[in-house]
């Protein structure tokens, strides 16, 4: 599938979701920083590079945890993500905390030491509501790759 394929599928699902949701329900998601763990640099094509730290992001999420996100990734490569979470709020903690998880599949990596077109995604989440309309998350990444240990994300997201 072609990458404006993806964009077009993904803002089709997301759009018929958010028909059905009440306005207030959906989010835009921006961001965002990323600290890989183990690895700081990578080898592609007999060239070493400094992986990407510093990930922009723009994306919408609904209240039913569909979400449709594109970012600049650890390549300096335009990734496209559709994914599905999952929060429960963590209430010995008050009513700030949650837990999170978020499945799906992201583009963007083929020319990279990666080397495929689009990616299985899974993602940890832990997420502290700093306000009524604003969320920001800290992600856990699992490896992908030999040598890695993972990588951290941040990000926010803010109701609309």
């Amino acid at each position: 599938m072609r990458k404006h394929n993806a964009v077009l599928l993904g803002a089709l699902m997301l759009s018929l979701g958010a028909i059905s949701a009440p306005a207030n329900s959906v989010e835009m998601i921006y961001g965002g920083f990323s600290k890989h763990i183990g690895v700081h640099e990578y080898d592609y094509e007999g060239e070493t590079h400094k992986l990407n730290e510093v990930n922009p992001a723009i994306g919408i999420e609904t209240e039913d945890g569909y979400g449709f996100a594109v970012m600049k990734n650890s390549y300096y490569k335009t990734s496209v993500l559709i994914s599905k979470g999952w929060t429960t709020p963590i209430e010995s903690w008050g009513d700030k905390w949650a837990l999170g998880a978020r499945i799906g599949a992201v583009t963007g990596y083929k020319d990279t030491p990666i080397g495929w077109a689009v990616l299985p995604f899974a993602q940890g989440e832990l997420q502290y509501k700093v306000t009524d309309r604003w969320t920001m998350v800290l992600g856990y990444i699992p490896p992908v790759q030999d040598d890695y240990l993972g990588v951290f994300t941040l990000h926010g997201k803010i109701r609309f």
